[in-house]
């Protein structure tokens, strides 16, 4: 079944859709502004009004993501997160080589959020990471692991092993 991100969500829970539209407007306007001050590409927006929603539906508390890039996808997180008013972000990724201190560009819509101490963020790429997080997890629920990493099948399979849920 084909559906769109607003039929989806709408088909869950209309009244939730409704209400964030105005958080995930504004995390889109915001973080269109600050990306818009950079003269470098730092790669794709991933469905952050998703995983919003998904979020703030379910109460989810413990949230595992590869592939942080600029961080559309953390920044949503984390926000919705904090209106939940509970929750832990967990983040992998690995630099680009291609800029000049690319450290820096990782996760860089989500960097100044107020609440960052709910972000761990390991930027030594997924086998290393994911590796730490599951430590730092310990016994916990995975409540959502949102994947935006290696796109190869060994890639996938390999961090669904290292989190524990292959």
């Amino acid at each position: 079944v084909k559906q769109t991100t607003e039929e989806f969500c709408k088909s869950i829970d209309e009244l939730l859709y409704d209400e964030i539209q105005s958080d995930t407007g504004f995390i889109e306007k915001e973080a269109r502004e600050k990306l818009s001050k950079l003269n470098i590409s730092l790669g794709g927006r991933g469905n952050f009004i998703l995983l919003y929603f998904l979020i703030r539906k379910f109460n989810l508390h413990n949230i595992v993501e590869t592939g942080v890039a600029a961080g559309w996808s953390s920044l949503a997180i984390l926000r919705a997160l904090k209106k939940n008013g509970n929750g832990h972000l967990y983040s992998s990724d690995f630099p680009y080589f291609r800029l000049e201190n690319p450290e820096k560009y990782i996760g860089y819509l989500a960097k100044n959020e107020s609440n960052k101490n709910n972000w761990f963020l390991d930027i030594r790429g997924d086998d290393k990471a994911l590796l730490e997080i599951t430590k730092q997890i310990g016994n916990k629920n995975i409540d959502l692991f949102h994947y935006d990493s290696d796109n190869s099948y060994s890639g996938r399979s390999n961090a669904l092993k290292l989190i524990g849920l292959k």
